[in-house]
């Protein structure tokens, strides 16, 4: 989304970002005993299990918890992968039946419009030139 997280999208995606990755819930662990997600996918994890995104939409949970979590996203058949420092990713995959797609709407609709708002200035910032043009004539037109 941000700047803020692009150590974390080169590291663990390697070198890519969040993209490479549409409708794949990404699970950080860098060191220590927390699991990390990013994004939209923190509010993905916020909404299944009310833990709270911080300010660079970030969310993390204790090793403790990851079999509660893997478990309820492949109950719900949220595909996911995993990446680690120092071992190679996890990944599951449900291909046409992941409900990755209808829980980030689930999430995204369920935020309030200042989240929104926010989370959407982001994502444009990021933009590239073509597609910030296609949003400003867009706004431009709503606003006439």
């Amino acid at each position: 989304m941000s700047s803020k997280n692009e150590s974390y999208e080169q590291k663990f995606a390697g070198g890519g970002n969040k993209d490479s990755f549409k409708d794949c819930l990404i699970i950080c662990k860098k060191h220590g005993k927390f699991y990390n997600v990013f994004e939209m996918d923190a509010y993905i994890i916020s909404e299944l299990f009310n833990y709270k995104v911080l300010d660079n939409y970030k969310c993390g949970f204790p090793d403790t918890a990851l079999n509660k979590v893997l478990n309820k996203l492949e109950e719900l058949k949220i595909s996911y992968k995993i990446f680690f420092l120092d071992k190679e990713p996890i990944e599951k995959n449900f291909k046409k039946l992941n409900k990755y797609n209808y829980y980030y709407d689930l999430a995204f609709n369920n935020l309030s419009l200042k989240n929104r708002m926010d989370f959407l200035i982001e994502k444009v910032k990021d933009a590239p030139d073509d597609v910030l043009d296609k949003i400003i004539e867009s706004i431009e037109q709503c606003l006439r």
